[in-house]
């Protein structure tokens, strides 16, 4: 038995010592399968069709990526989504970070009970975070405006002003989503040995420093893990735009998942739908494979540097 027979046969005989794990991953591994990999599949398939529900499908080749890369709307849409992405993940990691520190002061009290507050948004559904705060900007009745109006700063139309749309979109994101980080930089923080602050402060290092060459150093997979999950989470941002702004006003809030729908359930261009919806999953898939070097990179450090 040469080396490679040896190899897959240590990896069948593991295999086969789990075999009940295993077993347990089918249910999950089938409904993957049906409601996750079938529709991508068949989508990037049928990208290259003119559908006609009510009719035979026609094969048009790459006439749909042509006209769809020569679309002003598709291409604002990725324009608009880049700069949802880019704006929000610094931010992201910037608030939940600072969150998790100040929950993590030893001096304060009642540490749960903060983490706790500030988790809590994530637990509510984003049909019902969007629906309450689209009341909350309401440029009439809404909350934002009669507190600003009581400090004598006049009301502002924040979901129809083109200026302040998106930023709005940001705010609401960030405080949905901040606590989830928050969560996974606090555990991260608690793992950090101690003693790595005690040798810092020998060597004469002062709270900067032990910020940046300890904390932020020990966080790093923490950071790079939470960048990943953000950009592609932001990336395929939908249910926020759909019930605060329906991709207004002109197009500043139309990301790519909003458009995609757009095309496929209220204009029937399911072919051109079809090609948005590649073009995401291949955006995800290099985010994903990005990250995977990115792991296998920090692994060979850590085993070989």
């Amino acid at each position: 038995m040469n080396h490679q027979e040896g190899k897959i046969h240590t990896i069948l005989r593991k295999i086969w010592k789990d075999r009940f794990g295993y077993l347990l991953l089918v249910p999950a591994l089938i409904v993957f399968i049906l409601f996750r990999t079938y529709p991508l599949v068949k989508a990037i398939i049928y990208s290259f069709y003119e559908v006609n529900p009510v009719g035979e499908d026609l094969y048009t080749g790459l006439t749909n990526y042509r006209e769809m890369l020569f679309t002003p709307e598709f291409i604002g849409s990725i324009g608009v989504t880049f700069l949802f992405t880019i704006v929000t993940v610094p931010l992201m990691l910037v608030v939940a970070l600072s969150l998790a520190l100040a929950c993590s002061y030893k001096p304060l009290k009642g540490k749960g009970f903060f983490k706790a507050i500030f988790f809590m948004p994530f637990i509510l559904s984003w049909v019902v975070v969007g629906i309450i705060w689209k009341w909350y900007f309401s440029a009439k009745f809404g909350v934002v405006n009669i507190l600003l109006n009581t400090v004598g700063i006049p009301p502002q139309s924040w979901l129809v002003d083109t200026r302040l749309t998106l930023l709005c979109v940001i705010f609401v994101t960030l405080w949905k989503l901040s606590g989830l980080f928050m969560v996974i930089f606090a555990a991260n923080l608690q793992m950090i040995n101690p003693e790595l602050y005690d040798a810092a402060s020998i060597d004469g290092a002062g709270s900067l420093q032990k910020f940046r060459y300890v904390t932020i150093y020990q966080l790093m997979p923490a950071i790079v893990t939470s960048i990943i999950l953000g950009t592609i989470f932001f990336f395929r941002t939908f249910t926020i735009i759909f019930t605060m702004t329906g991709g207004d006003p002109a197009g500043t809030t139309n990301l790519l998942a909003y458009y995609i729908y757009t095309l496929g359930l209220e204009s029937f261009e399911f072919g051109y739908a079809f090609v948005g919806i590649t073009f995401m999953f291949m955006v995800v898939s290099m985010i994903l494979i990005f990250q995977i070097i990115l792991t296998r990179k920090k692994r060979a450090v850590t085993v070989y540097g």
